[in-house]
């Protein structure tokens, strides 16, 4: 079992054979809930009006990780503003270099997740500019997969494995207690100042994804050659596991 973002990467496994499968969703850009996902923006640009519309990206840098969700998003808005991809200057580099170029000034733009977004806007050098949940309502970003074990050979430890993860979802879900900091911080070596201020990703209680969103990223990754083929939801998607755990589980958990 692993989870992480919903990549280019492991859509072309599955299309090669891989025995690997969405089984649960696992963070999603929640049009309702806070900005977990976001490009964050120079101040100083922001100040002078010179970036107000998806128009005004022209012609600036720009820091993400290329072929991956954040290009997608990028490129959405670029064509929201009529704009080109060529038009913006990428820079792909890791996250700590984009706090540094953020707050350095050498860069005008970077898509960062938290909580790299709350330490970039805390130097008062950037704020939080189109976030996903506006760009891309209901974006599928992480989900939870499993390998052939928990699929093939040990099927009722991957039912167990979702029936405990979904009781934990719902955990996570009452939100900032005292609990759920202290849990956060263990295993995630962040102070619970900083927890307490970060946007918490939104996840679906019933670990349902958005097709539509996988589709449509898979489209933009093929039309940028990206993609070996499109897969359909029936060939990277197992619901059984969230079905039979639900089944099991209380109203309330």
């Amino acid at each position: 079992v692993g989870s992480g973002l919903m990549t280019i990467g492991t859509l072309n496994a599955i299309a090669q054979g891989g025995q690997i499968a969405y089984v649960a969703d696992k963070g999603y850009a929640n049009p309702d809930g806070c900005s977990y996902t976001t490009f964050m923006a120079s101040k100083d640009l922001l100040e002078s009006g010179g970036l107000e519309t998806p128009r005004d990206l022209a012609g600036l840098r720009v820091a993400l990780s290329t072929a991956s969700s954040a290009e997608y998003y990028l490129d959405v808005l670029l064509k929201q503003g009529g704009l080109a991809p060529d038009q913006v200057e990428l820079v792909d580099v890791p996250l700590p270099t984009r706090f540094e170029g953020m707050t350095s000034g050498e860069l005008d733009l970077a898509a960062v997740s938290e909580p790299w977004g709350t330490r970039i806007a805390a130097t008062g050098r950037a704020e939080v500019w189109m976030p996903m949940e506006q760009v891309l309502p209901g974006f599928q970003l992480s989900v939870v997969m499993y390998g052939p074990s928990f699929l093939e050979d040990e099927t009722g430890l991957g039912l167990r494995f979702m029936r405990a993860y979904l009781k934990a979802v719902r955990q996570y879900q009452e939100g900032k207690t005292e609990r759920n900091l202290e849990i956060l911080g263990k295993y995630t070596g962040l102070d619970a100042e900083l927890l307490r201020q970060a946007c918490w990703q939104s996840f679906r209680a019933d670990g349902s994804i958005d097709f539509q969103s996988v589709l449509d990223f898979q489209s933009w990754a093929d039309e940028g050659g990206l993609l070996i083929r499109e897969l359909t939801p029936e060939e990277f998607w197992e619901p059984r596991y969230i079905e039979g755990a639900l089944e099991s589980l209380s109203p309330t958990g």
